[in-house]
C-alpha cells in the first residue's frame, strides 16, 4: 500500500526532545504504544478516554499523525478506532490528508462500512480535495467510494467531475457507479452528456452490465429516440456476453417506452417475445394496460388484465388504479366503480390514487354527490386525501359552473391544512372564465399572487384566454401586459400559450393575425402541435374555406403529426353540417384506418348530418356501429335521432327511442322534449311529457 508523502507546506514543528522522552524511534514504536495502551485499558480510545501524555505529540502534528496512522495499516479496525477517538480530541489537526490516510487503510482492507462512515464525515467537513489526492496516488477503490458517496448524496456535479477525473487518469470506475452516473444524467434529461458518458465508459474499458443497457434503453425512449432504443435492443440480443443478455427488466423497459410513445403493436410483439422466453411480470402488463387505456382501447386493456390472471400474474394495486382511471377517462364510471369494488374482493388495499381516480370519474360526469360520498369514505378509511383530491373536486364544481361551491371547497382545503397550489387557482380562474365572469377571473389570479403561489405558464395562458374571450375590444393591451409580466417572472411562453393566442384570434375571426402568430411561434423555436393545427382547421371550417383546410391538414401530416380524434371530429362535423355526407363518412373511415378511434361526438355529428338529410336508415346504421364499438349513446345521440324521426313524422320511432333512452337511465331535458313535441303549445307540451313518462314507466 502506498501512503502519501507529507505535504510541501511547512509542518507544525515539535521538538525532538519532546518525542524522544517516550520513543527512540517514534513512528516505529507507535503501534507498540497503541497495543500496550489497549492491553492495560480495554476502554481505551472510547469517547471519554483521556489522551496519555505519550500520545499528545502525535495528535498535534498532522505529518506525524499521518505517518503514525500508516503504521497501523495491518490492523485496520484498530486504526479506525484510534482515528475516531483522535478526531474528537481538541488538539487534532483537521485536514484532508489524515482522512485520506484512514480511508486508504480501510478501503484497501475491504472494511467498506467503516470507510463509508469516515467518507461521510469527510464530506460533511468539505474535504473534497481527497479526490485529487486519491487521483495522485491512483487509489481506484477510494475514488469509487467517493463516486458512490456523491451519487448517493445527489451531489451530481461532483460525481460527474470525479468520473471524468478517473477516466482521464486511468482509474477505472466501477460499472455500478457508472450506472449511477447514467441515471443522474437520464433523470436530469442531459441527453448529450449521457451519450458522451456512455461512449467514454466504453472507450476506457468499463464493461457494461445489462443494467447499463437498461438505463440507456430507458433514456433513449425518454429522449424520444425510439429507433435508437430498438437498434440498441437488437445489438443487445445479438451479444454473446452472458452478463449482457436481455432480462425481463430489459423487455419491460422497452414495452413501457413503446406504450408511452403509442407504439402499441410493437409493444405487443415484445410481450410475445417475453412469453416465449421468460415469464412476464405485473410491471409488464401494467405498462401495456396503461398504454391501451391512455388511447381509449378499453376492451384490449381488460383482455390484457384477464390474460395476466390466466398466466398466474396477480394484478397489483397499480393495475386496478390504471383501469379505474382509464375507464373514468372514457366516461365508463360504473365499470370503473366495479373495478374499485373488485380491488376490495381481491384483498388489495385501495390508496389515495384509487380514490382520486374514481372521484375524478364522478366529477367528470357531474355527479358531485357521489364524488363527495367517496371523499368522506376515503377519510373514514383513514386514507389521507392530498392536494390533488381537493383539486379534482374543485374542478368538478367548476365544470358545472358552480364557482361558489368550488370556492367553499378551496376554503375547506385550507382549513384541513392543505395549501392551494398553482393548479387549484388555475382551475378556479378557468371555472370563472367558463361562466363569463372576468372580474372573478382577475380576483382568483390576484389572490394566487397575494398568497405567494407562483403562477406557471399554464396559469398565465388560462388568464390570457379569459382576457381574449371576455375582455373588451382593447383586451389585446391586457394580453400584451400579461405576456410582459411572464417574461419578467422568467416564465417562457410555450406551445400551449401560442395555441391559446392563435385560438383567441381565430375565434375573433382574425385569421390573418393568427397565421402571423403561427409563423412567429415557429421562428421562436416552438413546433406547432396537433392542437395548433386543429384550431386553424376549426376556424377555416367555420368559414367554409375547404381548400385552405386541405392545405393545413397536409402541412400537419408533413410535420409528422398525427391528427387527433378532435381534429377528425371537427372535419366530420363541418362536412356533415354542410351536407357533404360522403366526405364526412370518408373522414370517419380514414380516422379508423389511422388508428384513431371515433368517439360519441364524432358519431353524433355524422348521425345529425344524415338525420338532417332525411337519411334515417343510414343514421340508424351509424347508431348500431357506434354501440358495436363499445361507445355509449348519450342524451345528444338520442335527441338527434328523435328529432330526425319527428321531422319524418315517424312518431312510433321517436317514442321508441324516448322509451329506450329513459330505460338506459339517460334523463331527457327540455331540448329533448322540444324536438319531440314540435308544434305543441306550452300547456300541451307539459301534459304530453307527463303522459309519455307515465306511459314509459308503466310499460
Amino acid at each position: 500500500m502506498f501512503f502519501p508523502k507529507p505535504p510541501l507546506t511547512p509542518p507544525v514543528i515539535i521538538s525532538k526532545p519532546v518525542l524522544h522522552r517516550f520513543f527512540s524511534s517514534p513512528v516505529q514504536d507507535f503501534k507498540t504504544l497503541i497495543t500496550s495502551i489497549l492491553a492495560s485499558n480495554r476502554r481505551a480510545f472510547s469517547p471519554r478516554f483521556a489522551a496519555p501524555e505519550k500520545l499528545k505529540p502525535f495528535l498535534s502534528s498532522s505529518d506525524l499523525f499521518v505517518s503514525s496512522l500508516a503504521s497501523l495499516q495491518s490492523t485496520p479496525r484498530l486504526a479506525f478506532r484510534f482515528f475516531c477517538w483522535a478526531e474528537n480530541q481538541p488538539s487534532f489537526h483537521h485536514s484532508a490528508l489524515p482522512f485520506f490516510t484512514i480511508l486508504l487503510i480501510l478501503s484497501e482492507s475491504g472494511c467498506n462500512k467503516l470507510a463509508w462512515s469516515i467518507a461521510d464525515r469527510a464530506l460533511n467537513l468539505g474535504f473534497h480535495n481527497i479526490v485529487d489526492i486519491s487521483i495522485n496516488h491512483h487509489s481506484t477503490k477510494l475514488l469509487n467510494l467517493f463516486l458512490f458517496m456523491y451519487t448517493n448524496r445527489s451531489m451530481n456535479d461532483l460525481a460527474l467531475s470525479t468520473f471524468h477525473k478517473m477516466a482521464s487518469n486511468d482509474c477505472l470506475p466501477d460499472v455500478r457507479n457508472c450506472n449511477r452516473i447514467l441515471r443522474i444524467l437520464r433523470d436530469s434529461e442531459q441527453w448529450d452528456e449521457l451519450r458522451a458518458t456512455f461512449s467514454e465508459m466504453l472507450k476506457i474499458g468499463v464493461q457494461p452490465s445489462i443494467n447499463t443497457y437498461n438505463i440507456m434503453l430507458d433514456s433513449f425512449f425518454k429522449e424520444g429516440k425510439t429507433e435508437d432504443a430498438l437498434k440498441l435492443l437488437d445489438e443487445i440480443e445479438r451479444m454473446e456476453h452472458s452478463d449482457c443478455l436481455p432480462n425481463v427488466v430489459t423487455y419491460n423497459v422497452v414495452i413501457n417506452g413503446l406504450c408511452k410513445r403509442g407504439e402499441l403493436v410493437k409493444a405487443m410483439r415484445v410481450l410475445d417475445k417475453i412469453k416465449a422466453e421468460k415469464k412476464p411480470t405485473f410491471y409488464t402488463y401494467n405498462s401495456l394496460i396503461k398504454g391501451f387505456l391512455d388511447r381509449g382501447f378499453i376492451l384490449e386493456a381488460i383482455r390484457l388484465k384477464e390474460e395476466m390472471e390466466r398466466t398466474g400474474v396477480a394484478p397489483s394495486v397499480e393495475t386496478y388504479n390504471s383501469l379505474i382511471h382509464g375507464l373514468c377517462k372514457c366516461g365508463k364510471v360504473e365499470e370503473a366503480k366495479e373495478k374499485f369494488l373488485e380491488m376490495g374482493r381481491a384483498n388489495l388495499q385501495k390508496n389515495t390514487v384509487s380514490y382520486n381516480s374514481l372521484i375524478y370519474g364522478y366529477c367528470r360526469i357531474g355527479n358531485m354527490e357521489y364524488a363527495l360520498d367517496l371523499f368522506d369514505e376515503m377519510k373514514k378509511a383513514e386514507i389521507k386525501p392530498n392536494v390533488r383530491t381537493y383539486n379534482i373536486i374543485i374542478h368538478g364544481y367548476c365544470k358545472l359552473g358552480d364557482i361558489e361551491n368550488a370556492q367553499n371547497f378551496k376554503d375547506e382545503m385550507v382549513r384541513s391544512e392543505f395549501v392551494p397550489d398553482t393548479c387549484t387557482y388555475t382551475t378556479l380562474v378557468n371555472g370563472a372564465s367558463k361562466i363569463n365572469n372576468l372580474e372573478m377571473v382577475r380576483k382568483f389570479f390576484d389572490e394566487m399572487l397575494e398568497k405567494g403561489v407562483k403562477p406557471d405558464c399554464f396559469a398565465y395562458t388560462t388568464r390570457i384566454a379569459a382576457e381574449l374571450m371576455l375582455g373588451e375590444s382593447n383586451s389585446s393591451s391586457q394580453v400584451v401586459h400579461l405576456r410582459e409580466e411572464m417574461k419578467e417572472r422568467g416564465i417562457s411562453s410555450n406551445t400551449v400559450t401560442y395555441n391559446v393566442l392563435i385560438d383567441g384570434l381565430c375565434e375573433k375571426g382574425d385569421l390573418k393575425r393568427a397565421n402571423v402568430l403561427l409563423n412567429q411561434m415557429i421562428a421562436n423555436g416552438f413546433q406547432p402541435d396537433c392542437v395548433t393545427y386543429t384550431c386553424l382547421i376549426h376556424a377555416y371550417c367555420a368559414r367554409g374555406y375547404f381548400r385552405e383546410i386541405k392545405d393545413i391538414f397536409d402541412a400537419m401530416i408533413k410535420s409528422n403529426l398525427s391528427p387527433s380524434v378532435v381534429t377528425y371530429t371537427v372535419l366530420v362535423h363541418e362536412y356533415a353540417k354542410r351536407g357533404h355526407l360522403g366526405s364526412a363518412y370518408g373522414i370517419l373511415k380514414e380516422m379508423e384506418q389511422a388508428g384513431v378511434l371515433p368517439n360519441e361526438i364524432t358519431y353524433n355529428a355524422l348521425i345529425h348530418g344524415f338525420c338532417k338529410n332525411g337519411s334515417l336508415e343510414l343514421a340508424y346504421k351509424l347508431f348500431d356501429e357506434m354501440v358495436e364499438k363499445g361507445l355509449n349513446p348519450n342524451k345528444c345521440t338520442y335527441t338527434i335521432l328523435i328529432d330526425g324521426n319527428c321531422s319524418c313524422r315517424n312518431w312510433t320511432g321517436a317514442v321508441y327511442l324516448y322509451n329506450e333512452m329513459l330505460e338506459r337511465g339517460i334523463g331527457a331535458d327540455s331540448f329533448t322534449h322540444s324536438v319531440l313535441f314540435k308544434g305543441f303549445g306550452e300547456d300541451q307540451r307539459y301534459r304530453a311529457v307527463q303522459y309519455l313518462e307515465n306511459f314509459v314507466l308503466d310499460s
